[in-house]
């Protein structure tokens, strides 16, 4: 296969992956964030900038895995459409926006979802009634992480054969087939 094929894949990726923002449907939408602690967890897909190979997703401040990325930066985030047959594991690295960018982020959470930063404990806290208790606005608990796409290992179970390639920033993203 030419490196035509090989670069078709991987933009096929990232316009899934930017299309899974407006569509509540998409699998890619929630993909799996793994922090270097082996630590996964299911994250909602905000954004997606291919030209900077950053995606965005929310989180509470308080949260595990802010303490994780700061000790480590390392992640990896998975993903499969089992609609398209496409697998992602995209390597990099994560840090919490700016509080400028942050501020500007909280503005386009929505009011209802605005209620999982207003806890008044840290996600993971026991409690004795599953109904959390409320507290503020939840703005301060409320930071954005970024994620810095080094690598891609794709996997697309789609076609007449199973086709497996992964690309490298360092590589200037030129993709090398792999055996599936």
């Amino acid at each position: 296969m030419s490196d035509a094929a090989l670069a078709d894949l991987l933009a096929r990726a990232w316009t899934s992956l930017a299309a899974a923002i407006d569509d509540r449907t998409s699998p890619l939408r929630t993909p799996v964030l793994v922090t270097a602690g082996t630590d996964g967890r299911v994250v909602v897909l905000r954004a997606v900038d291919r030209d900077a190979c950053r995606l965005t997703f929310f989180t509470d401040a308080r949260a595990a895995k802010v303490g994780q990325i700061a000790a480590d930066p390392t992640v990896v985030v998975v993903a499969y459409d089992a609609n398209t047959l496409l697998q992602l594991r995209l390597h990099g690295s994560a840090t919490v926006v700016d509080a400028a960018a942050a501020a500007a982020l909280w503005a386009k959470v929505p009011a209802r979802a605005r209620d999982s930063y207003r806890t008044a404990a840290a996600p993971g806290t026991p409690i004795a009634d599953p109904i959390a208790v409320l507290d503020g606005d939840g703005r301060d608990n409320f930071v954005a992480l970024s994620v810095t796409v080094a690598a891609v290992d794709l996997l697309d179970l789609g076609g007449a054969a199973h086709r497996r390639a992964r690309y490298r920033a360092s590589d200037r993203w030129r993709g090398t087939w792999l055996v599936p």
